[in-house]
């Protein structure tokens, strides 16, 4: 049984050869392959990654080679006369001047391997994936014969385990998935509303709690489940009109700084300064424009402290 599955799977490398020639071009060419008992791999030259329907068309095209059930014939011959009659031979191969030839269908190479005694031996074909693995050379794996029947067996019980879970035929799972996905994507653009409205609502509290250095309106806080901080920044900045807004999150392990200066300071406070120094005591670094910046750190039990020395480190850009 080892024998002959070796068998088939070099056989289905030749179809699949004389089959990637026929559908992706004349240029394609062997550059290596793989025959074990249980899997095939065939590398060839190709520039691009195949399509979806380009890998189908090549799996049934093998198929129906396989299920036209041909002689697969050997025959020796000088290599001139083989080549003339259209032969392959593989590219770095050596050859001698009598070479032989074997013809399994449409296809016809230079080979000295062991091949089944028809195609329809071969059962069926199924490509597993097709990969890059160099500049312009491209690679199928595929299964023959009861590996790849029980390779669309299993995939048929997962289509069948889906189905069951979302309450569908199986000729109706697809669609109940993008139904789900559909109503997924709704849920998401809800749950964005939700949190922007929360975020608005977080900052008129935080409002509250402006207080003021050295003339200057500063509103210094730790914000929790801001998506988006840059924009929260923004609308802090237009609520505040003028001042110095510092606010930071903890994000698991992690922290989130963002800094901002209203225009009106940005010549006397540079945001990405004040953002650079509070990062440092986080662990972090960060930086950006005057009036603009964000910052991360790794040190989230920081975040406390580091957000009370703001009127210390504004000192220091005062004294820069």
């Amino acid at each position: 049984e080892r024998r002959d599955a070796i068998r088939r799977n070099h056989t289905a490398t030749h179809l699949l050869h004389a089959v990637l020639r026929q559908v992706l071009g004349t240029h394609v060419k062997q550059s290596g392959s793989l025959v074990e008992p249980n899997r095939l791999r065939f590398d060839f030259t190709h520039h691009q990654g195949l399509s979806d329907d380009e890998l189908r068309r090549i799996e049934l095209l093998v198929n129906q080679a396989i299920w036209a059930n041909d002689e697969v014939t050997t025959k020796l011959m000088r290599q001139e006369e083989a080549l003339q009659s259209g032969a392959i031979a593989l590219f770095g191969e050596k050859y001698g001047d009598e070479v032989r030839v074997v013809r399994a269908g449409f296809s016809t190479e230079l080979c000295g391997g062991t091949h089944v005694t028809r195609t329809g031996d071969i059962g069926l074909f199924r490509i597993l994936s097709e990969s890059g693995i160099a500049a312009g050379i491209r690679r199928i794996e595929a299964l023959t014969h009861a590996r790849a029947y029980a390779s669309f067996v299993g995939d048929a019980s997962v289509l069948d385990d889906i189905g069951a879970s979302l309450k569908a035929r199986k000729d109706q799972a697809l669609d109940a998935v993008h139904t789900l996905q559909r109503r997924l994507k709704e849920l998401e653009q809800e749950l964005a509303a939700e949190k922007a409205r929360q975020a608005i609502s977080q900052l008129d509290g935080l409002l509250k709690q402006v207080s003021e250095f050295d003339g200057v309106r500063l509103l210094v806080a730790e914000v929790r489940d801001v998506p988006d901080l840059r924009d929260f920044m923004d609308k802090a900045k237009a609520k505040l009109k003028s001042g110095i807004i510092v606010f930071g999150q903890k994000k698991g392990d992690k922290v989130q700084l963002i800094a901002g200066v209203t225009k009106d300071l940005s010549g006397r406070f540079h945001a990405g300064r004040i953002v650079r120094r509070l990062a440092e005591m986080c662990g972090g670094k960060g930086g950006g424009k005057p009036e603009m910046a964000m910052a991360g750190g790794t040190n989230p039990e920081s975040l406390s402290e580091a957000l009370a020395s703001v009127p210390d480190v504004l000192k220091g850009e005062i004294a820069e």
